[in-house]
């Protein structure tokens, strides 16, 4: 067989895509006269190929230009690049079962390409091997002059395949949900935020409750112990009959983050709604015990897990990093600065759930549980 220059490109997404950096390892070692470059993201450095984390877009450019052969992960960016670069690349996508992407829109999109003679679509370590084989002596290049529109088209689809999924429906009377995500620190300041409103309970990360309630004791916002804090204890008897009730186990943060939240499969939404359902309950019982118009959860990754339960009609604020896709494609998003939110909470609020619910917080004096002695914040701290 011919040697070959190969330039294998992962991205920059930040889950590992280790598969592809074994493959260029495997690949340096049994053929020594191929030249092997990876450019390996957020996977462990090659230990054998020649690699680098990231590339500038002007280095990209380059080693495509002296590549015999480029390999690509998913992302519609990089396909274009290798496009653009005279290629008809071998597309190796991401899998989201190997927890190398949270969904499995790289492997729907290398498909879609393949399809059109676009590229070349190995779905494993085997295709790969057999695409490689049979290459011809001039690689993945190509004599074309359309450079140009299938870069526009490729583009255009990773774009229809990146745009979030029409409003999903929910029952009538569902429990109007808001998770704050992303940088923690601005998640903590913004749930002190919503805890000043009236008509909103913040409750804190709900996923934590096991944890920080029952095994440490911690103090809710109303000053006192978890065991003593009278709402708290109502809390349990209205949602689960008591804290003692075997599903409140299900309170846990959700599915393990090697999973990537994709919820795919039949068996991961049956594991979701099993575990929304212990939410639910919680939530249930929260707006009753208060009347809360808008009650607040601030458990890691929960946003995904809850958008699998129509009972419960959940939106995300996002701080910080750009918010994940597979996030974007659940349910209502809304990305803003901490600074601006804290000077005008309701704005985003607006743009999430509505002026309905604007106009309820406005004229609510719900979230006082005055029946309890409580205010709306809940949340429950470390001693």
């Amino acid at each position: 067989m011919h040697p070959f220059s190969f330039v294998i490109l992962v991205g920059t997404d930040h889950h590992a895509f280790q598969r592809a950096v074994d493959w260029a390892d495997r690949r340096a070692a049994s053929r020594p006269e191929d030249k092997i470059f990876i450019q390996y993201g957020r996977s462990a450095a090659p230990a054998t190929a020649d690699g680098a984390a990231f590339l500038s877009p002007a280095e990209m450019r380059e080693a495509v230009a002296g590549a015999d052969v480029v390999i690509t992960h998913g992302g519609p960016g990089t396909i274009s690049d290798a496009r653009s670069g005279g290629h008809r690349p071998i597309v190796f996508p991401r899998d989201p079962a190997l927890g190398e992407h949270v969904d499995d829109h790289q492997q729907r999109f290398a498909a879609w390409c393949d399809r059109r003679g676009l590229v070349r679509f190995a779905k494993t370590t085997d295709d790969l091997d057999a695409m490689v084989a049979a290459l011809p002596s001039s690689g993945t290049r190509e004599e074309r002059t359309d450079h140009s529109a299938s870069a526009e088209a490729i583009a255009a689809v990773g774009a229809l395949l990146d745009a979030p999924l029409p409003r999903r429906a929910v029952s009538p009377g569902a429990i109007p949900v808001l998770v704050l995500s992303g940088d923690q620190a601005d998640v903590a300041a913004a749930a002190a935020a919503t805890a000043a409103l009236a008509g909103v309970v913040t409750l804190g990360a709900v996923g934590s409750v096991p944890r920080d309630g029952l095994s440490r004791n911690w103090t809710c916002g109303c000053g006192r112990p978890f065991g003593d804090c009278g709402w708290w204890q109502a809390l349990g008897r209205d949602a689960f009959g008591g804290w003692h009730d075997p599903s409140v186990a299900r309170l846990r943060e959700p599915l393990e983050p090697r999973r990537g939240f994709a919820l795919r499969r039949s068996l991961d939404r049956i594991e979701a709604l099993d575990r929304s359902a212990a939410y639910y309950s919680l939530y249930d019982a929260a707006r009753r015990l208060t009347g809360a118009a808008l009650l607040v959860d601030t458990t890691p990754g929960v946003a995904e897990m809850l958008s699998h339960d129509h009972r419960i009609d959940v939106r995300a604020l996002h701080f910080g990093d750009p918010a994940p896709h597979s996030l974007r494609r659940r349910l209502p998003v809304v990305s803003t600065d901490i600074a601006d939110f804290q000077d005008r909470p309701l704005r985003p609020l607006g743009e999430l759930f509505g002026a309905p619910l604007v106009a309820a917080l406005r004229e609510s004096g719900a979230g006082e549980g005055s029946h309890l002695g409580h205010s709306g914040d809940v949340r429950l701290r470390r001693h």
